[in-house]
């Protein structure tokens, strides 16, 4: 499947994706995008990276807050399901880099810092943003193995935020 959608054009879908203006389709040719990309298709991931500026694409989505602040939650966690798919898969894009996406997403500060302030904001009794928050919470991990001195100062601090306000919500009847 993911062979015929590279050959029919599927790469094409982020710049679809950027001149639609309706949210379902936006959310559906995301859908599609991310599809396309995931798993083991490790070609499709370079080729998006690659082609398509596709990390660039990604943390745009992510750090523009007048494009972030349309999308809804459901679009929002595909875009985080998609960014933590290719660092999870880092090492298997490129043989010579293996790093790649962990260098890129790790050395971006703006990227950080808007994973931080969404953790900061999750409403932990909202299921749908728990969700969201494994997402980054998954990604902020990857990273942290990558470049601990790097991620650690800016994740740290939140994530023992965190862990109160969880351990609190834990402890109430």
């Amino acid at each position: 499947m993911q062979e015929f959608a590279s050959k029919s054009g599927a790469i094409n879908l982020v710049t679809q994706f950027n001149t639609e203006e309706t949210l379902p389709l936006k959310d559906a040719m995301f859908g599609s995008l991310s599809s396309w990309i995931k798993a083991d298709n490790f070609e499709g991931k370079r080729r998006f990276i690659e082609e398509q500026q596709g990390l660039e694409f990604l943390t745009s989505l992510v750090c523009d807050a007048n494009v972030n602040a349309n999308f809804n939650l459901r679009l929002k966690k595909k875009i985080m399901n998609l960014i933590a798919d290719l660092v999870l898969n880092d090492d298997g894009i490129y043989d010579q880099h293996p790093y790649h996406v962990r260098q890129y997403f790790s050395t971006n500060e703006a990227f950080l810092m808007q994973l931080i302030g969404t953790l900061a904001t999750t409403d932990l009794n909202n299921m749908q943003e728990l969700q969201y928050r494994d997402s980054i919470l998954i990604i902020l991990f990857r990273l942290h193995q990558y470049k601990a001195e790097v991620v650690g100062p800016v994740a740290i601090p939140i994530l023992q935020q965190h862990k109160a306000a969880l351990q609190a919500l834990m402890a109430s009847p």
